[in-house]
């Protein structure tokens, strides 16, 4: 068997993902959360990151980059946010139940889904 989805589920996670997680466990506040030092670190990781992937990506600015938990969250924000009632929508039945569900969903709402 073939598993595509092994970052979702495999418990084996590479040396240097651990130990940035231990630093930030250890070292970083909540962002956003106040002016302590910690906070303060952890909105910088933040930002410095999003720079990166700004910059990665070519987009216009930092600011535009956004996280979200993960990828069906990213997909749900999107796809909402492009279709509209009178759109067209072409998928499959191949696809992914985080990009069905909410075709579905704008389906209810006027969007057709082919």
């Amino acid at each position: 068997m073939i598993y595509f989805d092994n970052a979702a589920t495999t418990m084996v996670k590479p040396r240097c993902v651990i130990e940035a997680v231990t630093q930030a466990m250890q070292h970083m506040g909540n962002s956003g959360r106040g002016t302590h030092g910690a906070s303060l670190g952890a909105a910088r990781t933040i930002y410095d990151t999003r720079k990166l992937l700004a910059d990665f990506f070519n987009a216009e600015k930092a600011t535009r980059i956004a996280f979200t938990a993960n990828s069906t969250e990213s997909l749900n924000i999107a796809i909402k946010g492009l279709f509209a009632p009178g759109d067209h929508v072409i998928s499959t039945v191949l696809e992914h139940n985080s990009v069905l569900r909410p075709l579905y969903e704008l389906e209810k709402k006027g969007v057709r889904v082919t």
